[in-house]
């Protein structure tokens, strides 16, 4: 008994020794790390103050561009032109002129509507009609046109454009025919209520207010002188 409980002591005692041994050498190890981390922390620490310390100077270019503007100044110049238009417009007649009312009175061809009941030579020259203004489908109240103002030899007048028909007879003739404005002469002679009338004169010219008033029969009486409302096509 005595030699198993000295076997056990040296048993004891053996790993006791190993176990010191082994935390012998890990205090060591650890002291090693501690003296190594504190060398290396001290040269860390150190480092800056025995760096050599370099200096960069940085050099700045700066560079102006100077930029050179043309400035184009373009001068317009308008010229107006004031243009008068004179219109030559078919198969009507003078603002001014007048025609004789189924009421009573006279009324300007310009403030004639649709509807006035207006009194027209037959197509005969023999008698007077009860007429209608149908309609007014062309009117151009400040236009400039060119009329035909034929002037008879009673100081009548009446002004038609150009291709306007009126109601006319040659000297040499008993027969009333429907002609162009532009055709008539001296020569000829204008119809009016149960006769004609010879011309004195007759005058191209520019007059300002054009209307074309359509009747029901298609002949109108203005100033006492016998129309067609219609014109050559």
């Amino acid at each position: 008994l005595q030699q198993h409980v000295r076997i056990s002591k040296i048993f004891i005692l053996t790993l006791l020794f190993i176990y010191l041994s082994a935390c012998s050498n890990k205090q060591q190890q650890h002291r090693q790390v501690r003296l190594s981390f504190s060398i290396n922390f001290t040269s860390f620490r150190f480092l800056p103050s025995e760096a050599t310390s370099t200096s960069t100077g940085t050099s700045t270019t700066s560079s102006t561009t100077t930029a050179t503007t043309t400035v184009t100044t373009t001068t317009t110049t308008t010229t107006t032109t004031d243009t008068t238009t004179t219109t030559t417009t078919t198969a009507c007649y003078f603002g001014q002129d007048y025609v004789d009312l189924v009421e009573g009175g006279r009324r300007q061809i310009s403030r004639l509507k649709t509807g006035d009941q207006v009194w027209t030579i037959s197509h005969d020259g023999k008698r007077l009609i009860q007429d209608e203004i149908m309609c007014i489908p062309h009117a151009g109240p400040t236009t400039p046109t060119y009329f035909y103002t034929f002037k008879t030899l009673e100081e009548h007048t009446i002004s038609l454009t150009d291709s306007h028909f009126i109601l006319a007879m040659a000297k040499d003739e008993d027969k009333i025919k429907i002609i162009r404005a532009s055709e008539v002469t001296l020569e000829h002679r204008l119809i009016m209520n149960h006769r004609t009338i010879g011309i004195e004169q007759i005058v191209y010219s520019e007059r300002i207010g054009f209307y074309s008033p359509i009747t029901l029969s298609g002949y109108l009486t203005v100033n006492n002188l016998s129309t067609s409302v219609y014109v050559e096509l």
